[in-house]
């Protein structure tokens, strides 16, 4: 899981969107946290948490701690929140022994590429929650996904960055997302690309494994979030799924 994008392009994050705009889909999550949850002052695990952004807005109302299997990725969290605590680690295997309020995966369930990945992970992110606590997760279903096309772009100190990303299905359980980022260095130009494959699972077979994990499960849909970098006439649909730890 060295990926390029997450380690030596790391930097490049901060230049398509600014800490701010995470605000309105951070607060849907919060929200919905929340209206289960009613501790004084909560904990949050938050898992898959790259470059921090929505930490930024998350430890206003939480005690965050992040996890991330990208060293570059935590490098930028850590600049941007101080006042988080960071962990490198999979989230797939990591154990921290201690248990939160809340556990969170709102951005890189989709690198759980096998059915297995998928429930090792929500089964050790269940295991992170304390009775009552609550574990909230955005994904795609089967049902759901297209193939899309991306455009994202940000310049600042004479440098212009455009990243371009094509979803692709490749099998029944798998897609590709192929980013092509051109980097503008004042007259210098650079072009990096990278294919990562991501998994994609019916509908049914999330709630199974909720199931299984003992999570009482509401959802709602956020299918605006990329609206402002989809080309053509696509659609990216996406469920957030909340489950409140019932054992």
């Amino acid at each position: 899981m060295n990926w390029k994008a997450y380690n030596e392009l790391a930097w490049t994050d901060k230049f398509f969107v600014d800490m701010e705009s995470y605000e309105d889909e951070v607060m849907i999550y919060i929200k919905s946290i929340k209206n289960i949850i009613s501790v004084a002052t909560p904990t949050m695990l938050h898992l898959g948490c790259g470059a921090g952004g929505h930490d930024y807005h998350f430890k206003k109302h939480f005690k965050v701690t992040g996890v991330d299997v990208s060293p570059g990725m935590l490098d930028m969290a850590k600049k941007t929140n101080t006042d988080v605590a960071y962990v490198l680690g999979d989230m797939r295997s990591i154990n921290l022994n201690v248990k939160f309020d809340a556990v969170v995966i709102p951005d890189s369930i989709a690198y759980m590429s096998t059915l297995e990945d998928l429930k090792q992970t929500l089964k050790n992110a269940t295991s992170h929650l304390k009775t009552g606590g609550v574990l909230l997760v955005v994904a795609h279903t089967k049902e759901e996904f297209s193939e899309n096309n991306f455009v994202y772009t940000g310049s600042k100190d004479n440098i212009h960055i455009t990243l371009f990303e094509n979803n692709h299905i490749i099998s029944d359980s798998t897609y590709e997302a192929t980013m092509i980022y051109l980097i503008r260095k004042g007259a210098d130009i650079s072009i990096h690309h990278e294919t990562h494959t991501l998994g994609l699972f019916p509908y049914e077979q999330w709630l199974s494994i909720f199931k299984e994990c003992q999570l009482k499960v509401e959802e709602i849909n956020t299918d605006h979030l990329y609206d402002d970098y989809l080309l053509e006439e696509g659609e990216y649909k996406l469920k957030v799924f909340i489950g409140t730890l019932m054992r």
